[in-house]
């Protein structure tokens, strides 16, 4: 038996822990802004701001300029994900050299929203 401790790799926080620790204010849920893993979005008001607010947060702390590519709106099984994408550069750099893509599960919002279509159109 070694009298050494145990050690083990501390996980990497997910992006939307990051985000939480720094700004709980926030209306996320889980999530790391992938394809495979998009980031919640809790708010069903403003929840597309709230999209463009946290992409300009990850890529200001990466020290990167940016400007807005597209969105695109792509329906998942039961789930509705936003797709942001921007062109990226370095500070200062003269040329855009790629883009970055945020998604974004905006079930709630999309949800919301429909609800009060379905109410004002009733009414």
């Amino acid at each position: 038996m070694s009298d050494q401790p145990e050690t083990s790799t501390p996980s990497t926080p997910s992006i939307a822990q990051r985000l939480k620790s720094r700004e709980p204010w926030l209306l996320i849920g889980e999530g790391n802004c992938t394809e495979a893993d998009p980031l919640t979005i809790l708010d069903t008001d403003n929840h597309v701001a709230l999209e463009h607010f946290i992409a300009q947060l990850l890529m200001e702390e990466e020290g990167l300029e940016f400007r807005f590519f597209e969105q695109s709106f792509i329906p998942y099984d039961e789930r509705f994900i936003d797709k942001l994408t921007f062109d990226v550069k370095p500070e200062g750099a003269s040329e855009w050299q790629e883009q970055r893509h945020f998604h974004f599960d905006i079930t709630d919002g999309f949800n919301a929203l429909h609800a009060r279509l379905n109410r004002d159109a009733s009414a």
